[in-house]
């Protein structure tokens, strides 16, 4: 796989899928690892980078492309 490039990344289209899925923002965060849910709350926020290994694991969790989370 490639490294993933610096991209922005469609916060709304994470939060939409999250909805979607019937997935709260602690459960997302549960789900990549992440113990706090300040943690997730403030990277889906733009208060926090969201890294490119949060990134995958987010798609992974939310079953859909990473080129779906960013914005082209």
């Amino acid at each position: 796989m490639e490294p993933l490039k610096n991209s922005l990344i469609d916060l709304d289209k994470i939060r939409e899928l999250c909805e979607e899925k019937g997935l709260s923002q602690a459960e997302l965060g549960r789900r990549i690892g992440l113990t706090s849910r300040d943690l997730i709350t403030k990277r889906l926020s733009n208060k926090y980078v969201i890294t490119g290994d949060d990134l995958l694991k987010i798609a992974a969790v939310l079953d859909v492309p990473v080129e779906q989370l960013q914005i082209q």
